[in-house]
């Protein structure tokens, strides 16, 4: 028996056979043209490509252009999202310190301070700059908060504020990292870098990853990790030029609508 997809919410499929439910999509809108998956739960795997091309098509009503899908654990086949039109377009990097060296960047004049420092204004106006032009996900560069932060990223300077750093050049903040330490101290995870169009290419971004490993290195960590999309050709040369490479697994898929209304 076919299970019987509804959507049950604005942003909620539900899928059910025989009354009992077998799966469930949700989703977030960030604004009227991009969203993101926040659950992603099917008992069933045959029932996963039913609900992806259920929410495609719900996709598309909206008029949504751009939909993020983190995969969690759970997620049984990731092909039933690729045959719904997903695209898998991250990968996984991972420095490990034993078999590295530390990142040598060019002769530029950078402070680096921790990412406390800057004022709410001033950290809003630093990542918009730094999303000018960018390859990583350009699709949500428009998607900013009431705080200048994209939306459905946390302040990072609550939980982050000892491995997040942002950068200054003529006294003007141009680039910014944010970082975050697993509980078990083994691993620090890069959650964002960037830098503004007029500073890349000199050392800016350099300067703040060895920053940021350097910090990571003083608690113990014994690697690092950064996703990174695939056609950000620029930042996969970056992190593979300082010992980043590919952990061969994928973090998060994207749905694209190629033909927007």
């Amino acid at each position: 028996m076919n299970p019987v997809i509804r959507r049950t919410q604005p942003t909620t499929l539900t899928a059910t056979r025989a009354g009992v439910q077998v799966g469930r999509w949700r989703w977030e809108a960030l604004d009227g043209s991009t969203a993101v998956m926040l659950e992603f739960d099917c008992l069933e795997e045959s029932v996963e490509l039913d609900l992806a091309k259920a929410a495609v098509e719900c996709f598309r009503i909206e008029g949504y252009r751009y939909v993020q899908l983190p995969i969690p654990e759970g997620v049984r086949s990731p092909v039933h999202l690729e045959a719904a039109g997903f695209r898998d377009l991250t990968t996984l990097l991972e420095l490990s310190r034993a078999n590295s060296d530390p990142p040598v960047h060019r002769s530029c004049v950078v402070r680096l301070e921790p990412i406390a420092a800057l004022s709410d204004s001033e950290l809003g106006c630093l990542w918009q700059e730094t999303l000018i032009g960018t390859l990583d996900c350009p699709e949500l560069n428009d998607c900013l908060g009431p705080t200048g932060l994209p939306a459905g990223f946390a302040d990072p300077r609550s939980a982050h504020s000892t491995t997040s750093f942002a950068a200054e050049i003529n006294d003007a903040w141009v680039g910014l990292i944010i970082g975050e330490i697993a509980p078990s101290l083994a691993t620090s995870a890069i959650l964002y870098l960037g830098v503004t169009p007029s500073c890349r290419r000199i050392g800016t971004a350099t300067a703040l990853l060895a920053h940021l490993l350097a910090s990571s290195e003083v608690v113990g960590t014994r690697a690092a990790t950064i996703t990174v999309d695939v056609r950000n050709l620029p930042a996969l040369r970056l992190y593979q030029r300082h010992g980043f490479r590919s952990c061969g697994s994928y973090r998060a898929w994207a749905w694209i609508n190629s033909s927007p209304t």
